[in-house]
């Protein structure tokens, strides 16, 4: 059973990667940001209410040499709360270029923390918070 959810855990998360409209926020000197705003949904949780936020992180400058190379990709999905300007991660996936799974993590509980400013995690909640404020036709 339990390799069954595995199974379609996985299949939903690379229906993900396949049918995602990726935006790009921002980059670092070996990454490239983005997130599917069109996949942003309102969730709520322990009482508290957050975006429910898929991000992606695209190697393009193998500086780290750990393992990964120029575009292997991660897809995490983040809980942001906007008016509290906080941000933390459900799960991560960690793939190779070809989509294979490469790892993965999944938390049960969510720690939120405060975006730093002028980072990639501020340009995330910035642009996620803004999209789902505007309604798409």
């Amino acid at each position: 059973m339990l390799k069954f959810f595995l199974g379609v855990l996985v299949a939903g998360i690379l229906s993900t990667n396949v049918n995602a409209d990726w935006e790009r926020v921002g980059s670092s000197d070996e990454y490239y940001y983005y997130v599917d705003t069109d996949k942003t949904r309102k969730a709520s949780e322990y009482g508290k209410s957050y975006l429910k936020v898929w991000g992606k992180q695209v190697i393009y400058n193998d500086i780290s040499k750990d393992g990964l190379s120029v575009d292997d990709y991660s897809i995490s999905l983040w809980h942001i709360n906007c008016n509290e300007l906080t941000i933390g991660m459900k799960s991560y996936n960690e793939y190779k270029k070809s989509g294979k799974l490469l790892n993965s993590d999944h938390n049960s509980y969510v720690t939120m923390k405060d975006v730093i400013p002028n980072s990639i995690g501020e340009s995330i909640l910035e642009k996620s918070c803004k999209a789902f404020e505007t309604p798409s036709f």
